[in-house]
């Protein structure tokens, strides 16, 4: 599959659950961006199927409606309750910070188990900057949501294993 369009896929996904998930929550977008700590206008551009996301706009939606990050975009038939009180910048920070150091061991032993050093992993996932595949694995920056899936597909493995 295309990972342009695999991407796109999973981000109509999330539009979908969030269109859905704030009509039966009643909340209003303006609601959900207070509750989440994102702008009204990430709400509609996401609204509006962009190209691509950062992880930490993920954690984001993933707190405020408790569910996975798979969970995010993957169309299932119950919709999780929302939490009531807005996150804090702290909460958020940490959390997200969190999954970003999860994500690079995840990435870690992955790349042990096939062998795979930085370097070549950063030519097997279309060319990402060998730098920047160096702070991803220590979870120092933030990635996006097609970085994350080049990374699934330079190590010939599943999306899941890695946004669980």
């Amino acid at each position: 599959m295309n990972i342009d369009k695999e991407c796109k896929e999973l981000i109509s996904y999330l539009a979908l659950n969030l269109k859905n998930w704030i009509t039966e929550n009643k909340i209003s977008q303006r609601q959900l961006a207070r509750l989440s700590h994102s702008s009204e206008s990430t709400i509609r551009a996401i609204m509006k199927e962009p190209q691509n996301i950062e992880l930490a706009t993920l954690v984001k939606f993933k707190l405020v409606f408790s569910v996975s990050l798979n969970d995010l975009m993957t169309i299932k038939g119950k919709t999780p309750k929302i939490r009531t009180a807005p996150l804090t910048e702290e909460s958020i920070k940490i959390a997200v910070e969190k999954e970003q150091r999860q994500l690079g061991l995840r990435i870690l032993k992955k790349m042990k188990e096939q062998k795979i050093n930085p370097e070549e992993l950063s030519i097997l996932a279309l060319n990402i900057d060998y730098s920047d595949t160096l702070k991803y694995l220590k979870g120092t920056i933030n990635l996006t949501l097609l970085t994350i899936l080049k990374l699934a597909f330079g190590l010939n493995i599943d999306k899941r294993i890695l946004l669980r």
